[in-house]
Formats: C-alpha cells, structure tokens, sequence
C-alpha cells in the first residue's frame, strides 16, 4: 500500500543495505518491526541468516502485505537458509538411500545363496 511506501528504489535500497552488511540481527528486527516497504526489504538484506529461526520466518510471512516484500524477503534472505538446509536433507536421503540399496543387494545375495543351498540339497 502506498502509506508504507517511500518509494525508494530498489538499487537505492541494495546501496544502503550493502553500506549497513549483512548479519546485524538485531537492526534487521526494528527494520521489519517498522512495517513500511524499504524498512522490510532492508532487514531481509542485512539479517543474519545464521539466526533466522524458523518462527521468525513464520511471524515475517505474515507480516507480507505485497508481493515485492514477499519476493525480496526469500531471494535475500530466507533462500540463505532453506537452501543449504535443502542440500543437507537432499544428502542425507542420498545416503540413506543408498544404504538401502546396498542391503538389498545384500540381501539378495543371501536370497540366492540360501536358493542354490536349498536347489542342491534336493
């Protein structure tokens, strides 16, 4: 809505996040807490992904009342957590997986071994 609008642009608001850095949590809360456009995508630019938790993700989705937000916030910032997180579930499926197959071929090897004990001994 154009009462949370200051109409700064989005190079303006990239400069001015580039000049505070990311990973100062704290500033990153009052930004959003101020609930006006440049202030929420400013918090998703500097917060520290490192302690973004899975509530404050909840608490600022909520908090979307337009669709820039909504993109700026996951491109900047939550992006910088769910992906690594997403590549670590993804490996240690691949591992689990992995085993599995290797006891089924185990176990297949048994299977076959306990057939051919079973073919000769009749």
């Amino acid at each position: 809505s154009s009462d949370r609008n200051f109409g700064v642009s989005m190079p303006e608001l990239r400069k001015l996040g580039k000049e505070i850095k990311r990973g100062d949590h704290e500033l990153a809360q009052q930004l959003w807490g101020a609930q006006y456009r440049e202030t929420m995508i400013l918090a998703a630019l500097v917060d520290d992904p490192k302690q973004l938790t899975p509530e404050q993700m909840e608490s600022w989705v909520l908090d979307f009342y337009d669709w820039e937000i909504c993109d700026q916030t996951i491109m900047n910032l939550f992006e910088k957590v769910k992906i690594p997180q997403a590549r670590e579930n993804i490996r240690t499926i691949q591992i689990y997986l992995g085993d599995e197959q290797t006891n089924q071929v185990g176990r297949a090897k048994i299977a076959k071994r306990k057939t051919q004990a079973m073919q000769s001994a009749l």
